[in-house]
């Protein structure tokens, strides 16, 4: 199934686009868990993002639309972007500390820069348990 939201464009406070991709990455790791727990029941588990073969790569319709894929269709074509990294790392975590028996909060980070040309570039990093904040674009390519 495919979910489209339209971001109107009179909306031009960054604030407001960063806490609606912080909204929508929070549902990605939520189905992302889904998905972890399919596949590994099935017998088929994802490997770990950080170790595997999948490599960052921005997004071909960039500019155009924004994709938040999910853990599947990431390992199935090999490449993702920043918030398709986000929703799958942080699900893996929280799924591997579950079954460890420890509860722990891995949440999405977006911030923004102003461009020169105007607009504004985006970015999504994570916060860990420990508030440090990591990047796996930067770990996968980027």
């Amino acid at each position: 199934m495919r979910v489209v939201i339209n971001i109107d464009d009179s909306i031009r406070d960054p604030r407001v686009v960063a806490m609606a991709a912080r909204g929508l990455l929070l549902q990605l790791i939520a189905i992302n868990r889904v998905l972890i727990r399919q596949a590994e029941k099935a017998g088929k588990p994802f490997p770990s993002l950080i170790t595997s073969d999948v490599r960052w790569k921005a997004e071909p319709w960039k500019g155009k639309v924004e994709e938040f894929a999910d853990i599947k269709r990431i390992f199935e074509r090999g490449w993702g972007d920043c918030d398709d990294f986000i929703g799958a790392y942080c699900a893996q975590r929280i799924e591997r500390a579950l079954k460890q028996g420890r509860r722990e909060r891995w949440t999405p980070k977006v911030y923004w820069r102003k461009q020169p040309h105007g607009g504004y570039l985006y970015h999504a990093q994570i916060r860990c348990p420990d508030g440090r904040v990591i990047d796996p674009s930067r770990l996968l390519g980027m």
